[in-house]
C-alpha cells in the first residue's frame, strides 16, 4: 500500500510533515525547540481524500489537562503524592505500594493522557501506572524500567476512572507528581494549523504549527485532526514544553 511518511523539522519555526500509512496514531513530542517522535503508527492514505484547511484543521494544545477545528493545546493537571515500595512487585489494586487517584473524564473527550516523569519523582524509583474504569477493568497501563510512564486513552467513554500508581521498585518512600491531560475538539486559540487542502497518495504534505500564549514551564498536549473523508483514523498528538 502506498503511504505518506511523517517527517519533522525544526528551523525558525516548527513544521510537521505528516506521513500517512496504515491506521493508527502519529505522536510527537515538542520540547523547547526539539521535536521527538514517540510513536509512528500510520494513517491509511487511501481513506484520506483531503486534509482540513487551516481554518478547519483540528489542532488543539493544552497544558497537562484540557481540549482544543483549531483544536487547542491543553495544559496539564498535576496531582502530587507519595508512595511506598511493593515488596512483592506485583500490582494489585489497593494492595501494598499502591496509591489510587480518582479522575473524571468528561463527555466529548477525544484523548486522555496520564504521565509520570523521572524528573518529578524523588528519590529515583521505578513507579508504574494503571488506569482502571468504573467496571474495575484495566484500560491502560505503563510499566517501564524507570518512572517515565505514560498511559493513553483514545476517545474514552465519559465517566469515573481510577489511576493507580504502583511502587514497583522504591527505596523506602518516593514523592511523585501525576500529570493529566484531557483533550476535546474545541479550539483554545493557542495553536494555529496551516495545512494543505488535500493529501495526495504517495507524496508528503507540510502542516505548519504555530503556538501563542503558552506559559514557560507548563507541559502542553494537543492534537491535529484530519478531515475530508468519513472514517478517518486517529489524530496526530503533540506535546509542547515551552
Amino acid at each position: 500500500m502506498n503511504s505518506l511518511r511523517a517527517r519533522l523539522f525544526v528551523a525558525l519555526s516548527l513544521a510537521l510533515l505528516v506521513a500517512l500509512g496504515a491506521g493508527g496514531v502519529l505522536i510527537y513530542e515538542l520540547a523547547g525547540s526539539a521535536l521527538h517522535a514517540e510513536l509512528d503508527a500510520r494513517l491509511d492514505a487511501s481513506l484520506l481524500s483531503a486534509i482540513e484547511s487551516a481554518n478547519e484543521a483540528a489542532a488543539r494544545a493544552a497544558p497537562a489537562a484540557a481540549p482544543g477545528s483549531d483544536r487547542e493545546l491543553e495544559g496539564k493537571d498535576e496531582t502530587p503524592g507519595s508512595i511506598a515500595d511493593d515488596p512483592a512487585d506485583s500490582f494489585v489494586p489497593g494492595g501494598p505500594g499502591t496509591v489510587a487517584i480518582p479522575v473524571t473524564i468528561p463527555a466529548g473527550t477525544s484523548y486522555a493522557r496520564f504521565s509520570l516523569f523521572d524528573a518529578n519523582v524523588s528519590p529515583a524509583s521505578d513507579i508504574d501506572l494503571y488506569v482502571v474504569n468504573s467496571a474495575n477493568v484495566i484500560v491502560a497501563a505503563s510499566g517501564g524500567a524507570t518512572s517515565n510512564e505514560e498511559a493513553n486513552l483514545l476517545n474514552p467513554a465519559a465517566g469515573n476512572y481510577t489511576v493507580w500508581v504502583h511502587g514497583f521498585n522504591v527505596p523506602g518512600t518516593a514523592n511523585f507528581t501525576l500529570f493529566r491531560w484531557t483533550l476535546g475538539t474545541l479550539p483554545a486559540g493557542n495553536m494555529t494549523v496551516n495545512a494543505p487542502a488535500a493529501a495526495v497518495q504517495g507524496t508528503t504534505g507540510v502542516i505548519g504549527l504555530t503556538f501563542n500564549g503558552l506559559t514557560p514551564g507548563i507541559k502542553y498536549l494537543g492534537s491535529v485532526a484530519y478531515g475530508g473523508s468519513a472514517g478517518l483514523p486517529s489524530p496526530t498528538i503533540v506535546r509542547v514544553d515551552p
